[in-house]
């Protein structure tokens, strides 16, 4: 049971379109808000947007799986700082 729910964080960490990078950004952007305002987490609202489990697999395995996981973190990254300025 493990070992799929591995492989289906693989194949849906990677934004191959432009929609997807930019709701991805938006995800981010809306997580550095989270951290400004006291109160509220940025792993709320990762909870929220159900992307919590894909950022700790993505963490995680970023050294065995770089470029996979860069890819996906990197419009999260974008995003919470555009969200923190």
């Amino acid at each position: 049971m493990e070992n799929k729910e591995i492989n289906n964080n693989e194949e849906v960490l990677v934004p191959y379109n432009l929609k997807s990078w930019l709701k991805s950004s938006l995800l981010g952007f809306f997580i550095g808000l989270a951290v400004i305002v006291p109160g509220i987490s940025g792993s709320t609202i990762s909870i929220i947007f159900k992307l919590y489990d894909k950022l700790l697999y993505s963490i995680s395995n970023i050294f065995k799986k770089f470029k996979l996981c860069f890819l996906f973190l990197l419009p999260i990254i974008v995003g919470g700082l555009l969200g923190i300025l």
